[in-house]
């Protein structure tokens, strides 16, 4: 095992891209789980919604091998998030941050496991940093982003498939690559295949490339019926639990067109 890196916890893992961001660099972060480690081993079918064929192993193990990103894995020990979210890792996940450790050179990996709690926690507003300015969205939820996001001119969305949008990979990938030197910031909310998309693009562009996954599900849920991701959570069904995430995703919006209106 490799003991030339660090593997930051989840706070050290926020203040390091806070720093990063307010020091002026550009941030590309790409957040890696079961279903990416499924596809890199090389495992074939139905993963997050994905029909997944072993052609995409090739692409993945490209994508985790590439420079200039900051590679997020799940936690290797417990960590109490928060007295909503508690994350009980398991043996898997330690193996899964093994392997990629092994197979890649970065000398310093994040913690993956984000919650939008934890994001704007304490009125922490760092994730509206990557709305500003001229942004994309690249995300499965197209109709509900552009609802959510109508009001800022400053904002497009790209839709893709929210179901096997891995098929489609050529196509979409083409079409990113197109119009991404437009960008200031591009946000990924598409499954596994936000982190290819990332790694294809960090040469191409120089906006940040923000793999923000089931996080936009939060941000945008109260303008739509219902994210499925967003109800795979531990816990979301309750009542209670829905109203906590839904204030958080008004504070968001309050926090991004504050900055907007002043100008920040």
């Amino acid at each position: 095992m490799r003991s030339d890196f660090e593997f930051m916890s989840k706070h050290v893992t926020y203040n390091y891209l806070k720093n990063k961001y307010k020091e002026g660099h550009r941030i590309v972060v790409s957040r890696y789980g079961d279903g990416e480690y499924f596809i890199i081993k090389g495992k074939t079918g139905r993963i997050a919604k994905q029909n997944v064929g072993k052609n995409l192993k090739k692409a993945f193990n490209y994508s985790v091998r590439k420079k200039g990103q900051l590679i997020c894995l799940p936690a290797k020990t417990k960590i109490s998030l928060d007295n909503l979210y508690k994350n009980n890792y398991n043996r898997f996940s330690d193996n899964m941050s093994r392997y990629i450790v092994r197979c890649t050179k970065h000398s310093v990996y994040g913690q993956g496991q984000w919650r939008m709690i934890d994001l704007i926690h304490n009125r922490s507003d760092f994730i509206t940093n990557f709305f500003l300015e001229k942004t994309l969205i690249v995300c499965g939820h197209k109709d509900t982003a552009i609802k959510a996001f109508k009001n800022m001119a400053n904002i497009e969305i790209y839709g893709t498939p929210p179901m096997n949008a891995t098929q489609d990979y050529e196509i979409i990938n083409n079409e990113i690559k197109s119009i991404c030197k437009k960008y200031t910031n591009i946000i990924f909310a598409c499954g596994p295949l936000s982190k290819i998309l990332i790694a294809d693009l960090i040469d191409i562009c120089d906006a940040n490339l923000i793999d923000l996954g089931s996080i936009l599900g939060i941000i945008i849920n109260p303008f739509s019926v219902s994210i499925p991701v967003v109800n795979l959570w531990s816990g979301i069904g309750k009542k209670e639990n829905k109203k906590i995430l839904n204030n958080y995703s008004y504070e968001f919006f309050e926090s991004l067109n504050r900055k907007i209106y002043n100008g920040l």
